[in-house]
C-alpha cells in the first residue's frame, strides 16, 4: 500500500480504496462458498421419492462448478486483480443462482439469493460505476420477480390468488434494493472521508518528519510495538540554528498582533525556502528557527556549500523584511555525524542530538552581525565557495576548546 524508495512508503488512495473492497468481497466470497456447500447438502434432507426427479450428478456439477469459480475469485482478489474478480463473481452468482433454480424445478425457493446479490453488488462498484450497479440490481430484481412467479406456479397456484403475493414479493424486492442503494452510499462516503483524512495524515507525515521514518510512522500498527531503535538513525548533518534578536523590543513598539503577523509571514517564507532546498526545519520556538540539511551519502562539499547559500538568502529574506527594525538575526552551522530520530510515539517529534547540534547552538550566540559563525568542519567544506574570516578559537561549554570561522555576509 506504501512505495516511496527501500526505506520509506507512500499512502497509495486508489490501492487504499481497493484494498477496503476488496477485503469485504473475499469475505463474501467466502460466504457464497459456504451457501455453494450448503446447498448441495440439501440433497440428504429431500425424501427419496423427491429427491429421484434431480439428476444427482447435475447437482455435483452446478456445485463442483461453481465452487471452483469461487475459488477463483478469492485467487484474483488475493493477486490483487480486483477488477477480474469482481466480474467474474458477479457471472459465476447468477449463473449458480439461476441453474440451481431450474435444476430444482423452483420448489424451494432458492429466488431469494438474488436479493442477497444486490447487497453484494454495492461493494463491488465504485461511484463511478454507479451504472454497472443499477444494471445489475435491475438484473437480479427482475430475475428474482421471473423466479418467485415460476415458484408460485410450480405450488399450482391459480393466477388470481397470486396476485397479493407477487406484490408482497415486488415491495420486498423494492426494499432490498433501497437498503442497498442506503448502505452502498454510507460506505462509499465513510471511505471517501477515510481516504481524505489518511492522506491528509500522510501529507502532514511527510513535511514533518525526514522521509526515511515517516513511512514507519505511517505504517505502524496501535496494537504493535516498534522498537526505539527503528525510528532513530545516525547520519552527517549540517545543522543551522537561527535566532532573531530584539524580538519583545519590537513587539512593543509595534503591538503584538503586528508583531505575530511579521513572525507568521517571516518563517512562512523560511519554511518555503527550506522546502524547495530539500531541508527540514525540525524546531521553532519563539525566536529561534533551527533545520538540519542532511547528508545521505557522507560529507559532500556541494550539500554543505548549498546550505550555506540557503542560509544567506534567509539572511536575506529577512533583512527584507527587517527593514527600518531593530531586529538582528544570528547563525551558527556546525557539519557533522549526529542522532535523529523521535523517542516518544505519544506525542512524536523530531529531533537531532550530538555534539554538533550543541556546538551549532553555542555557535549562534556567538555570531557576530550579517555573519554566518561556522565550525571547522563546515569551513573545510566550503572555503573554496565562500569567504570566510580569520579563524578564532573559542572555549565553549560543553564543547570545550574549537576553531569557529566567520563567513561574512556582506561588505
Amino acid at each position: 500500500m506504501f512505495h516511496r524508495d527501500s526505506n520509506t512508503f507512500s499512502f497509495n488512495t486508489k490501492e487504499h480504496v481497493m484494498y477496503s473492497r476488496r477485503a469485504i468481497l473475499r469475505r463474501v466470497t467466502y460466504l457464497l462458498l459456504l451457501v455453494t456447500f450448503l446447498q448441495a447438502g440439501k440433497w440428504l434432507f429431500l425424501p427419496e421419492s423427491v429427491s429421484q426427479q434431480y439428476s444427482l450428478t447435475l447437482h455435483l456439477m452446478n456445485t463442483l462448478l461453481h465452487a471452483t469459480s469461487f475459488i477463483i475469485c478469492l485467487y484474483l482478489f488475493r493477486r490483487k486483480l480486483f477488477n477480474l474478480g469482481k466480474w467474474l463473481l458477479q457471472i459465476s452468482f447468477i449463473s449458480f443462482i439461476t441453474t440451481a433454480n431450474l435444476l430444482w424445478y423452483n420448489d424451494i425457493a432458492l429466488q431469494y439469493f438474488y436479493l442477497l446479490a444486490i447487497f453484494i453488488s454495492g461493494f463491488m462498484f465504485s461511484e463511478r460505476e454507479t451504472k454497472y450497479f443499477l444494471l445489475f440490481c435491475a438484473l437480479y430484481l427482475c430475475l428474482f420477480l421471473i423466479f418467485q412467479y415460476l415458484y408460485m406456479a410450480a405450488m399450482q397456484a391459480q393466477v388470481a390468488t397470486m396476485i397479493l403475493p407477487m406484490i408482497n414479493s415486488a415491495v420486498l424486492a423494492g426494499s432490498c434494493f433501497s437498503c442497498a442503494w442506503l448502505v452502498r452510499k454510507m460506505t462509499l462516503s465513510n471511505w471517501k472521508k477515510a481516504q481524505n483524512f489518511s492522506t491528509s495524515q500522510t501529507n502532514l507525515i511527510y513535511k514533518v518528519f525526514p522521509e526515511r521514518i515517516s513511512g514507519k510512522l505511517i505504517s505502524l500498527q496501535p496494537k504493535n510495538q516498534v522498537p526505539a531503535q527503528d525510528l532513530m538513525y545516525e547520519s552527517p548533518m549540517s545543522i543551522v540554528f537561527l535566532c532573531v534578536l530584539n524580538g519583545a523590543r519590537f513587539m512593543q513598539e509595534h503591538g503584538e498582533a503586528k508583531a505575530l503577523e511579521f513572525f507568521d509571514e517571516l518563517y512562512a517564507s523560511f519554511d518555503e525556502k527550506i522546502k524547495a532546498s530539500a531541508c527540514l526545519r525540525i524546531k521553532l520556538q519563539g525566536d529561534q528557527y533551527v533545520f538540519v540539511s542532511e547528508q545521505k551519502q557522507g560529507l559532500d562539499p556541494a550539500k554543505v556549500c548549498k546550505c550555506l547559500t540557503l542560509v544567506r538568502d534567509l539572511h536575506r529574506i529577512f533583512y527584507e523584511k527587517a527593514k527600518g527594525t531593530s531586529l538582528i538575526l544570528r547563525c551558527g552551522v556546525a557539519t557533522g555525524e549526529v542522532s535523529a530520530g523521535i523517542v516518544n510515539l505519544g506525542r512524536p517529534s523530531f529531533d537531532v542530538w550530538g555534539e554538533s547540534v550543541v556546538l551549532a547552538s553555542r555557535l549562534e550566540k556567538s555570531c557576530q552581525t550579517m555573519h554566518v559563525h561556522c565550525d571547522e568542519q563546515t569551513y573545510q567544506l566550503a572555503k573554496e565557495r565562500f569567504y570566510f574570516n580569520n579563524p578564532s578559537e573559542w572555549n565553549f561549554k560543553g564543547v570545550g576548546k574549537v576553531m569557529t570561522h566567520q563567513m561574512r555576509l556582506a561588505g
